[in-house]
């Protein structure tokens, strides 16, 4: 079976209609249907936190709304890699990418659990162009619904 992971900004697109929603949504269906595994690094729970908390104080949703959508993205989120398994990989790659810290932690949960990393951050993206990092970052938006 096929294995991914996700960053903040593909899961957001999960519970928040924006652009490449639906990209996003294909990634669940394909779990769904057991094509694939979706990982994560624990930090994504946090980060999600910090999307939910943005999307509240905008007035996007509702605290009751942000709440709930806080607590089903816990009950169903990614599989976890624990930040003990990543933090030695994330700052080799940080240093090599010029990466944040926090971008290399997911990046280094994709090469623990043999997967691509399915983001919709075009300037990681960017970042890891031109290193060996490259070939394992995919963009969402190359997701084909």
């Amino acid at each position: 079976m096929r294995r991914c992971v996700v960053d903040a900004s593909v899961a957001a697109k999960w519970h928040f209609p924006e652009e490449l929603s639906e990209n996003a949504a294909v990634l669940l269906s394909r779990q769904e249907a057991g094509e694939l595994e979706i990982y994560a690094p624990d930090l994504i729970l946090y980060e999600f936190g910090s999307v939910v908390l943005k999307k509240s104080r905008a007035g996007h949703v509702s605290s009751d709304d942000a709440q709930t959508i806080l607590e089903e993205f816990v009950a169903s989120r990614p599989r976890l890699v624990s930040a003990a398994e990543t933090v030695a990989l994330a700052l080799r790659f940080a240093e090599t990418a010029r990466a944040s810290f926090y971008d290399s932690t997911y990046l280094a949960a994709a090469e623990l659990v043999g997967g691509a990393l399915v983001t919709a951050d075009q300037r990681f993206v960017a970042l890891t162009a031109g290193t060996p990092f490259a070939k394992v970052v995919q963009l969402l938006s190359e997701v084909q619904p």
